[in-house]
């Protein structure tokens, strides 16, 4: 009898062993997901990319920019890039980055056919609103939703102007449009980018004209202007 006392009381004190080394080591544990996060695209084949990419690309690859259609970039990193075509006067690059908690911002001049025009890239200020706050402010105009003009008929063409194509990868997801010529084209995605080009111009102090001038612009200078006003 004493015997099978024993063996129940060593067993009910192991189990109580086990289940407290458990409890420790599950309240120790930092819960891991093993679940990696997934890269989206977010953009359609549309007939303009293969166009202007090759500029792109080439501006890209001059400014040691990675691909940022397959950049993954770490949990909170971003990076937006807004691109400026005005036909024979090349393409221009503004690219905002935030790298562990790090915000950067560069124009890159580009490609104009006039060849006293040298091609390099410049950083640019702090915004004048800061740079969590101006990076909101893009977002609230629409950054990260806006569809392409093709996709809502919003596409003017025909006019000797300006067109400006946004890259953006931001949580973990890639995308780009299009809008050729906003200033003419009836459509409140048009109005959203020319609200996002403003807030651009105003926050770091860039030498823009108004949206109706831009065909004139164009024609009067080589390339757009970025002087870094404080």
């Amino acid at each position: 009898m004493r015997h099978v006392i024993g063996v129940a009381l060593s067993v009910t004190i192991a189990t109580v062993l086990v289940a407290g080394c458990s409890s420790h080591r599950s309240k120790g544990q930092i819960p891991i997901s093993t679940q990696p996060q997934q890269f989206h695209v977010e953009t359609s084949q549309l007939s303009w990319q293969p166009i202007f990419f090759r500029q792109i690309d080439e501006l890209a690859r001059i400014g040691n920019l990675p691909d940022l259609r397959s950049s993954v970039l770490a949990k909170d990193d971003l990076e937006a890039r807004l691109w400026i075509e005005s036909g024979p006067f090349g393409m221009d690059g503004i690219v905002v980055t935030r790298r562990s908690g790090v915000w950067s911002a560069v124009y890159l001049h580009g490609f104009s056919k006039e060849p006293n025009f040298k091609k390099y890239a410049e950083p640019m200020r702090t915004p004048g609103s800061g740079w969590d706050a101006t990076w909101q402010k893009l977002v609230d105009a629409g950054l990260l939703s806006i569809p392409d003009a093709s996709q809502v008929g919003c596409n003017v063409g025909g006019l000797d102007g300006t067109v400006f194509v946004f890259e953006v990868n931001a949580n973990n997801t890639y995308r780009n449009y299009m809008y050729d010529n906003p200033a003419f084209a009836d459509c409140a995605e048009a109005r959203q980018v020319l609200k996002m080009i403003s807030i651009i111009d105003e926050e770091f102090g860039l030498s823009w004209p108004r949206p109706g001038n831009w065909p004139t612009f164009n024609r009067r200078f080589p390339r757009w202007s970025y002087s870094n006003r404080t």
